[in-house]
């Protein structure tokens, strides 16, 4: 079998480790299978968004410092802290795959994954890389209940 050069990251709340145990028992086949071809997952403790309430307007400067949001616009005020604290946690790990410059797959805790997702990522992964292709992210899925849109000027 192909072994893919990619790091894999599960985003979970310390608060919350019963979401890590309930990801790994939800896609037990799908995460043996990706084993089988070299990824293995890690946990990042992602950024709580009730921490991020607690900080207040000095929590949201520092999303807006780090240009995850932007203050000036009015939809970021409909965003729910969870929300926040999601996209501030994505984006350590965007930065994350920039500074060492290979693969990183992100799932979120909540995630379901198919247990053929590692034949995916094999014939996607195995030919060229993907900056190769021109691609800097690739979306595997998708998501019906989010309030968080990514803008990334100068990404494809």
């Amino acid at each position: 079998a192909c072994m893919l050069d990619v790091d894999a990251v599960v985003i979970c709340l310390d608060s919350q480790p019963e979401r890590w145990a309930a990801f790994q028992a939800r896609n037990r086949a799908a995460l043996e299978n990706l084993r089988s071809v070299g990824v293995i997952c890690d946990v990042l403790s992602g950024v709580d968004g009730a921490d991020l309430h607690r900080q207040g307007l000095a929590g949201l400067q520092r999303l807006h410092d780090n240009g995850l949001i932007d203050l000036t616009n009015a939809s970021t005020s409909s965003m729910s802290w969870g929300s926040l604290g999601t996209a501030a946690s994505h984006r350590v790990l965007w930065k994350k795959a920039a500074v060492v410059n290979r693969p990183l797959l992100v799932f979120e805790d909540s995630a379901c994954l198919d247990p053929s997702l590692h034949v995916a990522l094999t014939d996607l992964l195995s030919d060229r890389p993907l900056t190769a292709r021109g691609w800097d992210i690739v979306h595997l899925g998708w998501n019906l209940d989010t309030d968080v849109v990514c803008s990334c000027p100068g990404m494809h």
